[in-house]
């Protein structure tokens, strides 16, 4: 075991890192037309109007009988900055039912300014390695990827065999194919702020990052690198869960209207959990 040279890879998912290619981070790709009659998105603010490049003066914001269109009125003609800088106003202004509390509720007003501003630039916030760490160390579920990796070691090392990384590297890759991977998709990601700026993790690398044991006892350290896709795609705008709320029908006209084309981003998370076990 002494020779046994770590880290070493356990589990690496199908989906793969940097991946530019999917369909959440496609921008620029739509026409005012398609996203009006395609994705019924006629009307998406209040304060101004996208395809005309016009803002709504006082007492002309659109009434009931006007809820599929901009009514008549009214307008100032103005640019793309500043529309496009007026729905990113209003993005941050309406996120807040989304991040109600915990040290992420801040995180998805910096998210939609580091799109407006970077330029597609990767993401990276202490935060948001603390939630992952968090989530992965107080899941219960028996089949979460730390519940498996610490079953299998512990079995091996009271099983007393020789070869026990060797044996557990060898065969947790398998076994990690049918766990339950970290994500961001609890009751209380709701509110806290990690259901809309992560939810779902797009890719995950788990290593055995450190290992040390004893005839009683022995620890781990499981190193976990994750990303997620900063972005909407049509399968998320087409959804009542999505569509339903004005927040998602700016952000995805903001991500795909040709003439505005901002930029969709990686969020890169990692995190270090360690394990123990004992031989009773």
């Amino acid at each position: 075991m002494a020779d046994f040279i770590l880290p070493q890879m356990l589990f690496t998912s199908q989906r793969r890192f940097n991946d530019y290619s999917s369909n959440d981070m496609k921008y620029g790709d739509l026409t005012a037309e398609q996203l009006k009659s395609r994705f019924a998105l006629e009307k998406i603010s209040d304060r101004v109007d996208p395809w005309t490049l016009t803002r709504l003066l006082p007492f002309d914001a659109p009434q009931s009988r006007f809820a599929g269109s901009y009514p008549p009125g009214r307008r100032e003609i103005i640019s793309v900055k500043t529309c496009t800088d007026t729905l990113f106003d209003e993005l941050r202004h309406t996120s807040y039912p989304f991040s109600l509390m915990g040290n992420c509720r801040n995180l998805i007003n910096k998210m939609l300014t580091h799109m407006q501003t970077r330029n597609g630039a990767p993401f990276r916030d202490a935060a948001l390695d603390e939630a992952l760490r968090q989530q992965i160390f107080t899941s219960t579920n028996s089949q979460s990827t730390l519940a498996i990796i610490k079953e299998k070691i512990d079995k091996n090392f009271k099983a007393g065999k020789r070869d026990l990384i060797k044996d557990t590297v060898a065969t947790l890759p398998n076994e990690l194919k049918a766990s339950i991977l970290p994500k961001f998709n609890r009751t209380i990601d709701r509110f806290n702020g990690l259901g809309i700026t992560v939810h779902d993790i797009y890719a995950t690398k788990i290593t055995l990052k450190a290992f040390e044991n004893n005839k009683k006892t022995w620890s781990a350290i499981i190193h976990y690198e994750t990303q997620d896709h900063f972005g909407l795609d049509v399968n998320d705008i087409t959804k009542k869960h999505f569509y339903q709320f004005d927040f998602f029908k700016k952000w995805f006209v903001l991500q795909h209207y040709d003439k505005f084309a901002f930029k969709p981003f990686i969020t890169s998370m990692a995190a270090d959990v360690e394990i123990r076990g004992e031989r009773k």
